[in-house]
This record gives C-alpha cells, sequence and structure tokens, in this order.
C-alpha cells in the first residue's frame, strides 16, 4: 500500500508533503490495528479513500491556493487577515488542518459572513482598513524611492 508522495504528491509550496504523509500513516495504522480481516487491495482502497476524504484532497485543494493566482475569496481573507490577527492565526493553523478553510476560502460571500462573524462588524470595514494599509505601504515605499506611487 502506498503511502505519501507515492500516492498523493503535492508541489512543496506550501510544505503539505509530509502533513499528507504522516495523517495517512496515522489513519493507516489505526485501520490496520482494527482490522480482523484480511489486508487485501479492496481493503487498502477503502482506506485510501477515507484518507482521501477526510485529508488528503484539503490538503492538496490547500496546495494548490498557493500554485494559482489567488481567488477572489482568499485576497479577502488574506487582506483581512493583515488587519485581524484572530484571522492570520486561523489562516495559518490551516496548514495542520487545510479543511478548516472549506467553503469559505474559495467561496467570496462566504469568504465576507466568515470576515464579518469573525471580526463582529461588517467585512467590508475590514476590507477598507486592509486596503488602505497596502496603499499606504505602497506609497511609503514609492515615496521612499522617489518614484510615482501608483501601478
Amino acid at each position: 500500500m502506498g503511502i505519501g508522495d507515492a500516492v498523493v504528491l503535492n508541489d512543496p509550496i506550501a510544505g503539505q508533503g509530509s502533513n499528507c504523509a504522516s495523517k495517512g500513516v496515522h489513519l493507516l495504522t489505526a485501520r490496520i490495528a482494527e482490522r480482523e480481516g484480511p489486508f487485501d487491495a479492496a481493503w487498502m482502497e477503502a482506506v485510501f479513500a477515507e484518507h482521501w476524504e477526510r485529508d488528503a484532497r484539503w490538503i492538496t485543494a490547500f496546495s494548490n491556493l498557493f500554485l494559482e493566482p489567488i481567488g477572489p475569496a482568499a485576497q479577502e481573507i488574506l487582506l483581512a487577515a493583515s488587519r485581524v490577527p484572530a484571522l492570520a492565526d486561523e489562516f495559518f493553523e490551516a496548514f495542520n488542518n487545510p479543511q478548516d478553510l472549506w467553503p469559505w476560502i474559495e467561496d467570496p460571500k462566504g469568504a465576507r459572513r466568515h470576515i464579518a462573524e469573525r471580526t463582529g462588524r461588517p467585512w467590508i470595514a475590514t476590507a477598507a482598513s486592509a486596503r488602505f494599509a497596502v496603499l499606504r505601504g505602497k506609497l511609503a515605499q514609492a515615496l521612499r524611492r522617489g518614484a510615482p506611487a501608483v501601478g
């Protein structure tokens, strides 16, 4: 039975290879310990299917977030996280449990609801604050370089 990169290969950008492998081994060990029947192909496929649904598909989707252009929902979350430490902590905790980000990391309306729930204020207030901070940072960089701030 394959484990780790032999069956689920992710780009190393998000460091999820060991996460996926360790979660797969943890599940496999538990299933071996409780197994009374043969360790046949059907059993192996069932254990892998459980691993895929429980962890591996989320780990793969999380890794892919870092490879593709950032979507609108993820952009809102990351901008909000730049201003709200609890949201930043929540995002970084997803390196351990990526499934905690779904479904709102791919759904702009869900992301906005999530931001509002976590901050206790309208999402647009957090969005405006984050965008203003980015703009202020770009302006400061441009002024230090003596270049235009736009672009």
